[in-house]
């Protein structure tokens, strides 16, 4: 399954039926040609729709998801899901929303490198260790009047919380907080639905984080 956010509302590829949530509002679609994800791309840029599109591929979720990629413009960033030495994960504040640090890539930069600097940058936090590659997240944002799609690629890192949280204001980021992982739930309910819907079942799959 291939996931685009755009604000609260979420366009799927999906694989058969069986993928369908069971609550939620949506429109389900059987893919037949690449006019078709052209004229759902056009739906989905409509902020005055509430439902979510679900797009049914038989197999060919690849295919679609490339085409419809292929009708933006592109970004990449990368950033980190933190634990700390008491198992607690890192959020940053910003924009109003409860967030995870992440940030663009820069020409050179490989995606391990971004999302060790960007981390660094937007709380303060020294001597970060990469652990493993997490996942990938996608949302679209307009900038400037044109539509961008954004590939996010998450990182499990450790650090050692004995240190002042410094939070990048210049970025827009307010507060940076250690999070009890029995809590991080009221946390994510509270960030962007691409980070609550993409990171809470990996945190739900890392089981006890050594």
């Amino acid at each position: 399954m291939y996931k685009v956010f755009y604000d609260d509302r979420l366009f799927a590829f999906i694989a058969n039926l069986e993928e369908l949530p069971a609550i939620t509002a949506f429109q389900i679609y059987s893919y037949r040609s690449q006019k078709q994800i052209e004229m759902l791309s056009r739906c989905f840029k409509e902020k005055d729709k509430s439902y979510d599109i679900y797009l049914i591929c038989h197999g060919r979720q690849a295919e679609a998801f490339q085409h419809f990629l292929s009708l933006f413009q592109q970004a990449e960033t990368a950033g980190g899901v933190v634990f700390d030495q008491l198992k607690r994960v890192l959020f940053i504040y910003r924009n109003d929303k409860w967030d995870l640090p992440k940030g663009h890539i820069d020409p050179g930069e490989t995606r391990e490198q971004c999302a060790l600097r960007e981390v660094e940058e937007e709380t303060g936090l020294k001597g970060l260790q990469l652990a493993q590659p997490l996942t990938v997240s996608w949302h679209m944002y307009v900038l400037r009047g044109a539509y961008y799609i954004k590939k996010n690629n998450w990182y499990l890192m450790r650090a050692d919380s004995n240190q002042d949280l410094l939070p990048e204001q210049d970025e827009g980021i307010s507060n940076a907080r250690w999070v009890k992982i029995s809590e991080v739930n009221n946390y994510l309910s509270a960030s962007y639905r691409s980070i609550n819907e993409s990171i809470s079942p990996v945190l739900d799959g890392l089981g006890d984080i050594s």
